[in-house]
Order: structure tokens, then sequence, then C-alpha cells
């Protein structure tokens, strides 16, 4: 099968349903919004006291931090009434209009507020940011914490050492010391001496917090969010794109699978072959109309061209589908080859008349040509009538065929009912004659430029 013949299959034919998938799919991305009207966004930038990363994944894991702070349904509530914005709902700011981001792979974050008002928007931001800031804070304020309980943990061992020393030197003030008094300060000296390493290991401590305290950044916010001037694009044309895309992919599918199921046959040629016959002509006309005279003249030729190579007197119209009425054709098709048979004879009649042989008063008529021609050079007369199964049947010993008229358009199961009936009759298939509708003003145009044609060639009275 070739592609254009996939292609009037599919498209051509369901166009219908394709078109409403496509409209189906355009109304649903046009329904799917990702706000509420036009939106401004507001970007303040800001960095968090975290070392500058060497990655993109340490940029990532920052930027994700300040993301699931700034998104926290309680800051968000603090930031909405710091900013004295009224009717914003913390959790869909939350979910969908905040969005905070690494620049690069900087330390540097972007924090986005997107809201239908500009100074809403830019205020929203800003004091998001200072929220951020402010629990980024009370997170590593651990170091702090710790500095302060390595300070008062100093103070205690240096006042017991303070006190250890007032002991010891009076346990030595007399010169004369017992052997208890000796062992005693011994013991206070030991005492002391562990005080003494101890806050040496506080020292170092706290020297090792405050140096890594010295190295970390100091969070800031680095630019202050202004009032946006322009919009954000909303995504509109992209879902619509994307909609149109994927309901054309639904239409196209379904269309396809339609004709999977019940394939269907498009254009004259493709009927005449799944039937095995010769295509006679196609008929540009619709159910319940007459066709036009011009139209009928070459038809009427070529059948009697395919009666006479049938060997057939007599032709039954079968009519399949919603084609044209088959007993209205009939007569129409009967009146066209009435007429091409006198033309014909008048033609092969008239050469036979020697010039020498036509007087002034002996002029012959056309009929008269028609009648006088040899019966060898005439094609034998051929009636046309509607099929039925009583005429099928009956025969009356005339050779008889049959011409299936068909809409050019046809499903191929109508068209295996049609070769069952043909293949209960004795009669050969002769033809196909193929209605196909007017396809608008270009199909009208032609045809009238066929009809003056037509007049023009008649011979003039």
């Amino acid at each position: 099968m070739e592609v254009g013949d996939v292609t009037r299959r599919i498209v051509g034919q369901h166009w219908a349903l394709i078109a409403c998938c496509l409209v189906l799919g355009l109304a649903v991305a046009a329904l799917i919004r990702g706000g509420g009207g036009a939106m401004y966004a507001a970007p303040p930038r800001l960095v968090l006291d975290t070392e500058d990363p060497k990655s993109q994944a340490e940029s990532s894991a920052i930027a994700d931090t300040a993301r699931a702070i700034a998104t926290s349904p309680t800051q968000v509530k603090a930031a909405i009434a710091a900013s004295h914005a009224v009717g914003r709902d913390p959790t869909e700011l939350a979910d969908k209009r905040i969005a905070v981001r690494a620049l690069g792979t900087s330390g540097v974050l972007k924090l986005t507020v997107s809201d239908r008002d500009p100074r809403v928007a830019a205020a929203i931001a800003n004091a998001l940011a200072r929220n951020v800031l402010r629990v980024r804070t009370g997170v590593s304020n651990g170091m702090r914490q710790t500095l302060e309980a390595l300070d008062k943990e100093m103070a205690s061992v240096n006042r017991q050492i303070s006190n250890l020393d007032a002991q010891i030197q009076a346990a030595g003030a007399g010169g004369q010391a017992s052997q208890a008094s000796r062992t005693r300060r011994d013991e206070l000296l030991r005492r002391r001496s562990l005080l003494t390493s101890r806050r040496t290991v506080l020292e170092s401590r706290e020297v090792s917090l405050l140096s890594t305290a010295a190295l970390r950044p100091t969070p800031t916010i680095i630019s202050s969010a202004s009032p946006p001037r322009r919009r954000e694009p909303s995504g509109l044309t992209a879902r619509l794109v994307l909609g149109a895309i994927l309901g054309g992919v639904l239409g196209v599918g379904l269309a396809g699978l339609r004709e999977t199921f019940r394939p269907t046959l498009v254009g004259g040629d493709a009927v005449a072959a799944e039937l095995g016959a010769p295509l006679l002509g196609a008929l540009p006309i619709r159910p319940g109309e007459d066709p036009a005279a011009d139209d009928l003249g070459p038809l009427a030729a070529r059948l009697r061209l395919a009666s006479r190579k049938s060997g057939v007197r007599r032709v039954d119209l079968l009519a399949v589908g919603e084609g044209a009425d088959a007993r209205r054709l009939a007569d129409r098709l009967g009146e066209a080859l009435a007429a091409t048979e006198f033309e014909a004879g008048a033609e092969r009649a008239a050469p036979t008349r020697a010039p020498a042989e036509v007087g002034a008063g002996s002029l012959a008529t056309p009929e008269q040509a028609a009648l006088e021609a040899p019966a060898a050079s005439r094609l034998p007369p051929v009636s046309v009538r509607a099929f039925t199964s009583e005429g099928a049947a009956a025969g009356n010993g005339t050779p008889s065929g049959v011409v299936v008229v068909s809409p050019a358009t046809v499903e191929k199961r109508v068209l295996a009912e049609a070769r069952r009936t043909v293949s209960l009759t004795a009669a050969p298939l002769v033809g196909v004659i193929a209605c196909a509708p007017p396809q608008g003003p270009l199909s009208v145009r032609r045809r009238a430029a066929r009809r003056r044609r037509a007049d023009a060639r008649k011979p003039r009275s």
C-alpha cells in the first residue's frame, strides 16, 4: 500500500475525527493554567553561610537547603504577614510560585516569588529571603552555643585550679610537714595537673572552632528584589503546541485503529481494483442528484466498449452503499447510450457516400446517414436498467452483465457484499462506476468549463 493511499484513507477519510481530537488537545492545553492570569516574578539574590561549592552537585545541595527553608509553610506564612499581602494562600504559594536555584556552580542563590501584583511579589520575596537567612543562621548557631559551653567549662576549670592552688599553698605552709600533709599535697598537685591538661584541651577546641567560624562566609542578601515591570511568560503557546501535537497524534491513532478493523477504500481506482473490474468513470454527483449530460457522454462510450468486450447486450446497474439512484441513473444513461449510438452511426455512414452521388436535391440528413450505415460498422445496441434479483434470474436469453455503482469512498465490507451478489448471478462484472460528490467551487467551475467546451463542439443550425 502506498503512502498516498494511507494518507487518503486515514487523513482524508477521517479528517473530522482528527480535527475533533486536535481541538480537544488545544482545549485541554488552554485549561491547564499555571496561575491566575499574568504573573510577575521578583528574584532577590542571597548567599548562605556555607563554603564555596567546588562542583555542580555541591551547588545544587546548597540550593536544595535554601529551597527547603523557603517553601516551609511557616516561613511562607510569616513572609506573607510581613509583606501585608491579603488573599494569598501559603500552601499554593509554596507549591507553585516559589523557586530557588543556584547561579551556575556558585554559592549565590536566586529566590523567585511569582504573584499577580508586582509590588506584592517583591515584598514577599524580600521577606522570605530574610526569613531564610534567619532560619539558616539559627541552625548554624550551634557553633556559638558550643563556644559558650566551652567558655563556661573553662571558667569552671580555672576556678577549680585556683582552689587547688590555695590548698596546695596551705598544705606546704609549715616547714616540717607530716607525712600525711605531704601525701595530701601530692594528691592536690596531681589533680591540678589533670585540670591543667583539661583546660589545654578546651582551649584547643575553642581555637579550632573560632578558626572554622572565621573561614565561613557571612550569610547576607546580595540584592533585594524590586517590583518587576514585565510579566513572566505564561507558557500558553508551548502548551497549545504540545496539546495540538498530542491531539493530532491521538486523532491519527484513532483513525488508524478504525481503518484497521473497518478498512475503507478511497477513490474510484481503489474500488475498481478491489472488485477486479475496469473503472468506467466517476460521476461528480451526490446521492439523489442527476448527473450532468456532459458527464454521461464519455461514460456511455466506455460502457459500450466494455459491453462489447464482455459480449453483453444488457447492463444491470447494481448500486451499493450511498451511491446514486440506480433507476434514475439507468434512465439517464440509457438516453446517453442512444445518443452516442446515433452519433456513432452518423459518423460511420458519412464517408460511405461519394461526393458525386450527392446531388443538389439529395442532401442526406444525420438520421438518414445513421440508418444507412453498414451493420458491421455499428456497435451493438446496449440497454441499461437497474439491477433486481428477479431480472437477474430471468435473463430472457439476452446476454447481460453487471455494472457496480459505488461511492468513491466505501468500506470493504460493502464491496464484499456486492461481490457476493454478483457471484450469485451468471452475469459477468462489466465495470465500476464511482460516484464522488463535488468538491467545492473548483469542481463547479471545471464542470461549467467542460459544458462550454461541449456546447462549442456541437454543430450550429
